[in-house]
């Protein structure tokens, strides 16, 4: 049984798929994100983000995780919830506003910290973010992750 190194690792820029016989990129996409459902039913949930954003990576051409991504939606949503936590937590900018640049950030996820204010539940900044909600889910993640946002 494994704890959190059930996901295939693979670093970003590798040639996991490209070493993989034509027409398996889609089950090697698809393994990652089964995998992320499995770690979820575990409550691992940070092994299960992974696991999705390996599907996301590996998939160099993005042809073939944006339709997996599409056909797993609820799973996916139950994942980064599940690492979010209380979806009706107020989030709040955990370090100081000029230490935000060191984390050299894109300005999607600029826009989505903006929205960050003491206010605003997890759910409302999904609500007013204006990108898809998956993307937000993983911005949002990726903040939490990163320390740059946190849930007292």
């Amino acid at each position: 049984m494994c704890a959190t190194a059930c996901v295939p690792q693979t670093s970003p820029g590798s040639s996991a798929i490209a070493a993989r016989p034509a027409g398996s990129v889609a089950a090697f996409v698809e393994l990652h994100i089964e995998q992320g459902g499995v770690l979820e039913s575990r409550k691992l949930d940070i092994g299960a983000v992974t696991a999705v954003e390996a599907a996301q990576r590996d998939d160099e051409e993005g042809t073939v995780a944006p339709v997996l991504l599409h056909r797993h939606r609820d799973l996916l949503y139950r994942i980064y919830e599940g690492h979010i936590g209380d979806m009706t937590a107020v989030p709040l900018v955990a370090v100081p506003l000029h230490e935000i640049a060191a984390h050299a950030l894109d300005h999607r996820t600029g826009f989505l910290l903006s929205r960050i204010d003491g206010m605003l539940t997890f759910e409302d900044i999904l609500d007013v973010a204006g990108m898809p909600r998956m993307e937000a889910y993983q911005i949002l993640s990726n903040l939490l992750r990163k320390g740059v946002i946190e849930v007292r």
